[in-house]
């Protein structure tokens, strides 16, 4: 009793030798292979999202309209806050993978896998 199932240091050593860097490929490997199933769904049980598969390019179109700009201004540098943004309100507020989210805002997929990598580590 008490004691782990798995031993985290060598499950984690299997990816880097330096701890946080294999936190990271961890998050990496974990989010790229959910997106080959269905995200949002563990043990049967889907979590509800405000945004789903259905109203997500709506919501999308009206954010973007809001701030007045087209959803191929995001790769701009000059919209760096805005892409930031929308993709972090996109993984709060939707089922949608990082592959799912790149996808449908046309960016590729390392913004925002960059993002939610950013995120994870943040305090």
């Amino acid at each position: 009793m008490g004691r782990n199932l798995t031993d985290t240091r060598e499950v984690l050593g299997i990816l880097s030798d330096f701890n946080e860097k294999a936190l990271i490929e961890f998050v990496r490997f974990n989010h790229e292979f959910s997106d080959e199933f269905s995200v949002g769904t563990f043990l049967d049980v889907r979590e509800e999202k405000e945004i789903d598969q259905l109203n997500v390019t709506e919501y999308i179109n009206r954010y973007l309209a809001e701030k007045g700009i087209g959803i191929n201004d995001l790769r701009s540098v000059g919209n760096k806050s805005l892409r930031e943004e929308l993709i972090k309100l996109l993984m709060e507020k939707s089922n949608l993978s990082l592959r799912g989210i790149a996808e449908t805002l046309e960016l590729n997929r390392e913004m925002v896998r960059k993002l939610q990598v950013s995120k994870d580590l943040s305090p």
